[in-house]
């Protein structure tokens, strides 16, 4: 156990960590140590202006307390910090203070069994106006957590804001950490922006993005708050993609700080619309200079040498009434990309009608995967359905609601005669998952089956329209894919419309740049990474030269696009040592 601390300038820091050396502790003493990291955590999170300091005790106190430890917990919580080393407040039992705006304080639990072990956890604190402000954690990690919070959904477009106000906050926001941190900043007019290091002709870059997509539901903390808890920072876009490139950012700066020869300039590009239609990087690719190797760090595990390629797809389904019911609107999936975890309709007409195929659907509802809601209030039935969202790369992982919701219409029908449009669209999504029912399941040795996620659906003037998001493989052409789909859907009256299309990507396994990422992988963490190929499309697409490559020694989970996404603090410290030894190797 090491409690440390310095004298700056006439103020005073404190910080205790405890660190286990020789072979691994027993679980015990894991678990006591997470009890006390939990503690930290939860003292943290309580501590705000107006907070007595006996309850920010009480708070932190009782997660020790809970597991059983609060006996060996026998010190007070804190102790305030400034020209004196221990000074008012004092974080503990009895204490009536009240906490304000500007106070500072160490948060510092501990177990304490004699003769056995001591394990403390201390970091030191400033009360903000809403909270606290950490100041003996990694400046990595507070510039994560004020990117995280910043929403950067993809919104209405204004003057100088191409993609919304969210897009143009966190862009904004990376730019002015860069060029605080000493480098050269580009931003152009809110369509994308870069950082740069460095002197020569040739330039090296890293692909990283600062949007995300929606939020969704079943969070268990804010998709936004950046809470961290048991080492894990709760956020969307934390893994994807702004954990990684931040981490990116500062190994930039590690990298500049250690003052290496570099023939070549090292360039990160803050990505602005990788979520919803790569337009700032494809403006990029047309008006900036290429890069003439990099990464992008854009992917949970490995490095991918080969992306399928894509296609989103619309079909188009007139939708008439049907036994004196009628259907006013439907609606489902926030992103093509996202497999949708709820689909709901609503329907009109006949009210004898209604209240009688009301009861079958609730009777029915057990049939679907995650089951729903059948509502009918002043003459209108609404029928939802839940699903389990995941990456449209992996629709296996997921339940599409847009399916359920299709399948439980054309399996219980108003009458014994089904409603046609959903007959249809029923036949179509069957198994949506690899795009049998559409005529186009395939599949390659080098990137394996084509994958199909039906991941919007509305309905405009009597039409319903369903968008897939596609990925074929690498050795298919989108054109032959689009060919077997209008085959398909001819003999329907119906007709697939291209609204997007991406080629595969492929580089060979012994290419230099994947070497060069394999060994700087390699000497940093000790590991030979996973070299792969996978369904989702990255940013690697977007410009020649260019590979995405994970710099997280052991992987991450894959919680892109779900809820509860989150990045191990250790796993985001990791990375940008991987991510500047990757750097210092394409730029030398």
């Amino acid at each position: 156990l090491l409690d440390f601390g310095c004298r700056y300038r006439g103020y005073f820091s404190d910080m205790t960590r405890t660190f286990f050396i020789g072979e691994r502790p027993e679980r015990e003493i894991e678990e006591m140590y997470q009890v006390v990291l939990r503690s930290q955590d939860e003292g943290e999170a309580a501590a705000r202006p107006g907070i007595t300091a006996e309850s920010l005790d009480r708070e932190a106190r009782s997660v020790i307390e809970e597991a059983g430890y609060g006996q060996y917990f026998n010190t007070r919580l804190g102790h305030g910090i400034g020209l004196a080393i221990h000074e008012s407040p004092n974080i503990m039992r009895g204490n009536p203070q009240t906490l304000a705006e500007g106070m500072t304080f160490s948060i510092e639990p501990g177990i304490y069994i004699p003769g056995k072990i001591g394990i403390r956890i201390e970091n030191c604190v400033v009360v903000t106006t809403d909270g606290c402000e950490p100041l003996t954690k990694s400046r990595i990690i507070s510039n994560l957590q004020d990117m995280v919070r910043i929403r950067s959904v993809e919104g209405t477009p204004e003057e100088g804001k191409p993609f919304g106000d969210g897009v143009h906050q966190v862009l904004n926001l990376a730019l002015e950490t860069a060029s605080e941190l000493g480098f050269r900043t580009v931003n152009h007019d809110g369509m994308i922006g870069y950082a740069e290091y460095g002197s020569g002709k040739e330039m090296v870059a890293v692909l990283g993005h600062l949007d995300v997509v929606p939020e969704g539901k079943g969070w268990t903390y804010p998709p936004f708050g950046a809470e961290i808890h048991d080492g894990k920072m709760f956020g969307r876009g934390t893994t994807d993609d702004k954990g990684p490139t931040i981490a990116a950012l500062w190994a930039l700066k590690i990298l500049s700080d250690e003052d290496h020869r570099l023939s070549r300039r090292i360039r990160i590009i803050f990505g602005t619309n990788e979520e919803s239609g790569f337009r700032g990087i494809k403006w990029y690719a047309v008006n900036e200079e290429a890069p003439v190797a990099g990464f992008t760090p854009d992917i949970h595990e490995g490095i991918v040498h080969a992306e399928k390629g894509g296609l989103h797809i619309g079909i188009d389904v007139p939708v008439g009434e049907h036994e004196g019911i009628s259907l006013i609107s439907f609606r489902a999936g926030e992103a093509v990309n996202i497999v949708p975890d709820q689909c709901e309709a609503d329907f009109g007409g006949d009210p004898a009608a209604l209240e009688k195929w009301a009861g079958v659907l609730r009777g029915a509802l057990d049939s679907t995967p995650l089951g729903g809601e059948v509502v009918l209030e002043k003459g209108t039935l609404t029928v939802k359905v839940f699903g389990k969202a995941a990456h449209a790369s992996l629709p296996e992982k997921g339940e599409n609601a847009i399916a359920a919701l299709c399948r439980l219409i054309d399996t219980n029908p108003v009458s014994h005669r089904p409603w046609e449009a959903f007959k249809v669209i029923s036949g179509l999504l069957s198994d949506p998952r690899f795009g049998s029912d559409l005529g186009i399941a395939m599949s390659d040795d080098i990137s394996g089956p084509l994958t199909c996620n039906p991941g919007l659906a509305s309905l405009s003037k009597g039409v319903l329209t369903v968008v897939f998001d596609i990925r074929h493989p690498v050795t298919v052409k989108g054109d032959l894919v689009v060919e077997r789909m209008r085959e398909k859907l001819a003999p329907l009256g119906l007709t697939p419309l291209v609204r997007s299309r991406n080629n595969p990507l492929f580089m060979p396994k012994d290419s230099p740049l994947i070497k060069d990422l394999s060994e700087a992988f390699f000497e940093t963490t000790g590991k030979h990474p996973k070299v792969m190929a996978i369904g989702g499309g990255t940013y690697a697409k977007a410009l020649p030269n260019i590979v995405a490559f994970a710099p997280f020694p052991s992987g991450l989970p894959d919680l892109a696009h779900q809820a509860d996404e989150y990045i191990g603090i250790e796993d985001l410290l990791s990375s940008v040592l991987v991510i500047k030894a990757a750097m210092l190797r394409l730029a030398r």
